[in-house]
């Protein structure tokens, strides 16, 4: 499984306008952005692009929690919430291949 720089992560935009991505606790330090989102024309998109950067740590956080509770890995997936019309097995393999992707790991 690869790594990744661990949550949170926060973004600020600095006085060209870029979106800089850190580690929250290294946010005010003279450590530099694990990433920066700079040079799109669209300001908006480019907004939304740092934010979504900045939760991916806590979003592949989620979706392993998610799997774990929702993905019985000897008799297959659970059906928690029929009456709510959840695809348990649509579920389980969405949530494993967005980890996969993320992770890197195609055993995920």
């Amino acid at each position: 499984m690869s790594e990744h720089t661990p949550g949170p992560l926060e973004f600020y935009s600095d006085e060209y306008g870029c979106r800089e991505i850190f580690p929250t606790a290294l946010i005010h330090s003279s450590s530099r952005e694990i990433c920066s989102t700079c040079g799109l024309f669209n300001d908006a998109e480019d907004r939304a692009n740092a934010r979504l950067i900045a939760a991916a740590p806590e979003m592949l956080d989620a979706l392993k929690f998610i799997y774990d509770h929702i993905a019985d890995k000897e008799r297959g997936p659970r059906d928690l919430y029929p009456a709510f019309g959840l695809d348990a097995q649509k579920a389980v393999g969405m949530t494993r291949a967005a980890i996969a992707k993320a992770t890197g790991d195609s055993n995920a």
